[in-house]
């Protein structure tokens, strides 16, 4: 399979040509919080911002402090399960 990679919420492999995961139905693209723009998962390691805005797609746990990139989290801290917004955004310097 050319392109493959894993499912963000259920791991199975999949490639890019599909709109969402076979197994699970998650969405395989990702939107930027802030000016919507959307893109394929299967990048999502290649972008550290949005490759429209130049926004930082990280953001920061409230609860315990720890940082993860905003496709990855799903809204929650994969490490404590505590709401993540975008208002928790790690700015870039």
């Amino acid at each position: 399979m050319s392109g493959s990679f894993k499912c963000p919420k259920c791991g199975t492999t999949t490639w890019g040509q599909l709109k969402c995961c076979p197994q699970c139905g998650q969405s395989l693209d990702i939107t930027c919080p802030d000016c919507g723009k959307s893109w394929r998962y299967m990048y999502a390691g290649e972008y550290k911002c949005c490759p429209q805005c130049g926004q930082s797609l990280d953001i920061t746990c409230p609860d315990c402090g720890k940082s993860w990139r905003y496709m990855y989290a799903g809204g929650y801290c994969p490490d404590c399960g505590a709401k993540m917004s975008k208002e928790g955004r790690v700015k870039n310097d």
